[in-house]
């Protein structure tokens, strides 16, 4: 550590908390956890910051400028508070935090504030789609999008089953079923260039009453 002080590997140092834990040396473990954790803030130096931080008794005093940290370490993504980008990490290490500590509201929020990553997106969407179907339903719209962009028949096969899928069960749990066409519609007109994607949604249709009953 002191060879590299300016930027030591983050395998040696993990290896030192290892061993203060191991000897009793509970401090030094925390401080070697805080250097960590503020030279890279992401969930796994936040879980061994807390681990040791718990074992002195600090956690409480602690936690909340590691949140902090954690809020500047990924700016906001440009327009993120009013439309929440699929694309870009944004808030990804704050939002898997918060859903490890088991606030998928808190994390939901941290996601609209400044965007996440496509996959932390769609498990905070399947977390909050049996009291917000609504919100689900937003994100998998922009998600269809985003597969549609794949540009290939496995791409548009997908994109198909989610909107035959996951989005009209969707729009029936959010009460509009009835809006299920004029969204199918829209995605035609959107992507009526791309023959093979609409060929594809020929056979979509209106909700069925075996989809509701399900």
């Amino acid at each position: 550590m002191a060879a590299f002080a300016e930027d030591p590997d983050p395998r040696l140092r993990a290896f030192l908390v290892e061993e203060y834990r191991r000897r009793g040396r509970n401090a030094e473990a925390l401080e070697h956890s805080l250097q960590a954790f503020g030279a890279r803030p992401a969930l796994e130096t936040y879980r061994e910051l807390a681990t040791d931080a718990k074992a002195l008794g600090q956690w409480e005093e602690r936690r909340p400028s590691a949140l902090s940290l954690l809020h500047r370490a990924e700016p906001d993504l440009p327009g993120a508070a009013r439309h929440p980008s699929l694309r870009g990490r944004g808030r990804s290490q704050l939002v898997r935090v918060l859903l490890w500590e088991d606030d998928p509201d808190g994390a939901w929020d941290a996601a609209a504030e400044g965007g996440c990553s496509p996959d932390l997106w769609l498990k905070l969407a399947d977390l909050r789609r049996a009291a917000h179907p609504e919100d689900a339903l937003g994100v998998y719209r922009r998600h269809v999008e985003d597969v549609i962009a794949g540009k290939d028949k496995r791409a548009y096969a997908e994109a198909v089953r989610l909107i035959d899928g996951t989005v009209r069960e969707l729009y029936a749990e959010s009460g509009r079923e009835e809006d299920f066409d004029a969204y199918v519609e829209e995605v035609r007109a959107s992507h009526r260039p791309k023959r093979n994607l609409m060929k594809l949604m020929a056979g979509l249709g209106p909700i069925s009453p075996s989809h509701l009953s399900d």
